[in-house]
């Protein structure tokens, strides 16, 4: 197996202490701050730049000093989903413009201090539009506003001074809105993107429009990113860790090792916590099964899970974030795991 691979977790820190005071100091340290367009529109110009000014610098900070945490981290653990939010309503036709004022630019520029943190410590980083970011719609205006957004991720990491050969790298995306020619459509919007926009774009399956096999042929394009949860609601069986086309997936990252997402259903959704569920067996609402846990607290899917490490580097998906991304780890390393990874 390669030894560097990594177990990560999405967007937020969640401090271990069970003083609530406290852990809300913590997590106020290290989480981004944000504001709405509506509470934006209130404000004249001058207010707004000095109100964007405050969140985006402050933002960069937070950044920072996420990079210099998680860097502290074992070597297996330093990867992390940035957030969306970190310059607040940036693609807004309205609040936009603010942010060509020299002032922003200034502030904005202060991320290449986390991206250079990010570097040193080698962190791998991802992020996650909303899942209205899609390059295939039944309206154009859907897909202008996703070009939008997808550019102004790779500006980030622009910002921050990474290079789009980093293939580590990427903004994920899902598939989009079904059409017949789906294939073509997102192709062609794809070109539309800049060059480092299209060299971090990964897609992933979803469970209503499109599963991995319908991804495949993205492959010459676009990175294939795995979702097993979803994989899971979709077709109501686990993906098999010998799936025949993993190989195309694995060479759609262009020599990195491929990130996969990995999320348990809610506690309440399981049988016993312990037997990987079935659809067969315990029957509850698919909402319920979608809905993401707060640990990774099934030891057998777990098991699952780090059979496909020898190949993918995991991120965990579970609200308490990089707990649970901790939790997965030291299952793994203290062999709690009943089999270990091939």
């Amino acid at each position: 197996m390669n030894h560097d691979y990594r177990i990560g977790f999405a967007c937020k820190i969640v401090a271990d202490v069970s003083d609530k005071k406290q852990k809300q100091v913590l997590e106020s340290q290290f989480n981004t701050k944000s504001t709405t367009v509506a509470a934006l529109h209130k404000l004249n110009k001058t207010q707004k730049v000095e109100k964007l000014y405050g969140i985006v610098s402050q933002n960069a900070e937070i950044l920072a000093r996420q990079m210099r945490l998680v860097g502290s981290w074992p070597k297996t653990m330093r990867m992390m989903r940035i957030s969306s939010d970190i310059w607040p309503c940036f693609t807004h036709e309205e609040v936009n413009p603010i942010y060509q004022e020299p002032l922003l630019q200034q502030a904005m520029s202060l991320l290449n201090h986390a991206g250079e943190l990010a570097k040193s410590h080698d962190i791998r980083l991802s992020m996650h539009p909303g899942q209205f970011t899609m390059l295939v719609s039944h309206k154009t205006s859907t897909v202008d506003r996703a070009i939008e957004d997808l550019e102004y991720h790779a500006e980030i990491f622009r910002r921050m001074g990474i290079s789009h050969t980093d293939q580590r790298t990427e903004i994920n995306i899902h598939g989009g809105a079904r059409v017949p020619n789906f294939h073509e459509q997102f192709i062609a919007n794809w070109r539309r993107l800049s060059h480092d926009a299209q060299q971090w774009i990964s897609v992933e399956n979803d469970e209503y429009s499109y599963g991995i096999d319908d991804l495949l042929p993205l492959s010459k394009y676009v990175k294939i990113c795995i979702d097993v949860h979803h994989h899971w609601i979709r077709e109501e069986q686990y993906l098999s860790p010998q799936y025949p086309m993993i190989n195309i997936i694995v060479e759609s990252w262009r020599g990195a090792r491929p990130e996969m997402h990995v999320s348990t259903s809610h506690e309440s959704a399981d049988g016993d916590g312990i037997t990987m569920p079935q659809f067969s067996t315990h029957r509850v609402k698919k909402a319920l099964w979608r809905k993401h846990s707060d640990f990774c607290y099934n030891t057998q899917l777990n098991q699952y899970f780090l059979e496909f490490l020898s190949q993918f580097d995991i991120m965990v998906e579970a609200k308490m974030k990089n707990l649970a991304a901790k939790q997965l780890l030291e299952q793994y390393q203290n062999r709690i795991i009943d089999a270990p990874v091939s």
